[in-house]
């Protein structure tokens, strides 16, 4: 899928394992998922992750329900 990284290069911790996904947001979008980062003490970063986290469930469910008909 990915290059391999160059030999001797040095990757995060954080992002092993990872990959990024960019999304444009219209600015009040951004603003509001913003203010509930701040409302909640937690980053955009893990709000998004947790989104696709619900996104991957809801479709895991619905499709669950569409193989049983």
């Amino acid at each position: 899928m990915g290059r391999k990284p160059k030999p001797g290069a040095i990757r995060q911790q954080g992002r092993q394992g990872r990959k990024a996904v960019a999304v444009y947001l219209d600015v009040q979008r951004w603003r509001e998922l913003k203010m509930i980062a701040v409302l909640t003490e937690s980053t955009l970063d893990k709000l998004l992750q947790d989104g696709a986290a619900m996104v991957v469930e809801k479709f895991k469910r619905t499709r669950s329900l569409s193989l049983e008909s």
